[in-house]
Order: structure tokens, then C-alpha cells, then sequence
């Protein structure tokens, strides 16, 4: 395991790229232990996230898989719906963005599990963090609940 963040004494160092989106710890609703990491607000068009993990270090040539459990209560743009991303910076610059399923928005109030994988690349020092996208640049208003969240190293 190289990461899990479970939310249960507080924001785990994740942080939301706008003020008016707010985070924080919540006891419900919550996959499993004590509570959740609560993300509420409107993410302001130009930006592509809610909320975003610290960097971790990775192994360069390595195979990484995060998975995160996702609630989301309220969404208001019918053109997509929230993902996982896997940010990979290379030397600290930024190299590329990979992403997870979308959160299907027909199940509201349901926890719903996003998985995505990435290879590190070989050759320099690689840091990988995760986010919880929108899928688009635009302004949406959302309340979600985010939980379990792991990076493991799969090969």
C-alpha cells in the first residue's frame, strides 16, 4: 500500500483548488469506519476539480491502481459526471492525467466504487496524486462524500 486515505482524523492533507468549495470530515454518510471526507461548493468554470490529494513519490516503472468510494448527493450539470484522476508529475513538472470510471449520477445517495490504473513512467522522480474531477471546465455545484480511498502498487 502506498497510500490510504480513510478520512478519520480529518482532511488527510487533501485540498480543494477554489474557496468556494469546502472540505471536510464527515460522520455520515460514510463507507466504513468512524467518517468521510465531505466536498461541497461550486467548482468555478476553468477549473477541473473538486478536491485533490497530497503527491506521493512512486516507484518509476511500477503499475499503480486507486480505487475511491464515491457518494455524491448533489450534481448539478447533466453532461458528466465526477471521476477519479491519477496526476503524474515527472521531475516535479506535470506529465499526464489518467482517469477513472464516472460516478453514474442515475444512482444518487448510492457509494459507488471508482478504479483507475497507471503506469509510472521509467527513468526520473515520479509523483503521483489523485483528484476528484468534473469532467469538464465548466462551473458545477456539487455535495459528495468521499471515502477508502487507496494507491496500491499492482506489478
Amino acid at each position: 500500500m502506498v497510500e490510504k486515505f480513510d478520512f478519520e482524523a480529518g482532511a488527510a492533507g487533501w485540498s480543494a483548488p477554489a474557496k468556494t468549495i469546502s472540505l471536510g470530515t464527515a460522520t455520515a454518510p460514510k463507507k466504513s469506519g468512524k467518517g468521510s471526507l465531505k466536498i461541497a461548493g461550486t467548482s468555478s468554470a476553468g477549473l477541473y476539480n473538486f478536491a485533490a490529494s497530497p503527491r506521493k513519490e512512486l516507484q518509476p516503472g511500477k503499475q499503480y491502481q486507486a480505487t475511491a468510494w464515491l457518494l455524491v448527493k448533489e450534481w448539478d450539470h447533466a453532461g458528466t459526471a465526477p471521476l477519479l484522476k491519477i496526476a503524474l508529475y515527472k521531475d516535479g513538472k506535470f506529465l499526464s492525467n489518467t482517469f477513472s470510471n464516472s460516478y453514474d449520477l442515475k444512482k444518487k445517495n448510492q457509494w459507488q466504487k471508482l478504479t483507475v490504473t497507471v503506469a509510472a513512467p521509467a527513468g526520473g522522480k515520479i509523483a503521483g496524486a489523485l483528484s476528484v474531477e468534473k469532467g469538464t471546465q465548466e462551473q458545477i455545484k456539487a455535495t459528495m462524500n468521499l471515502d477508502e480511498v487507496k494507491l496500491q502498487a499492482v506489478k
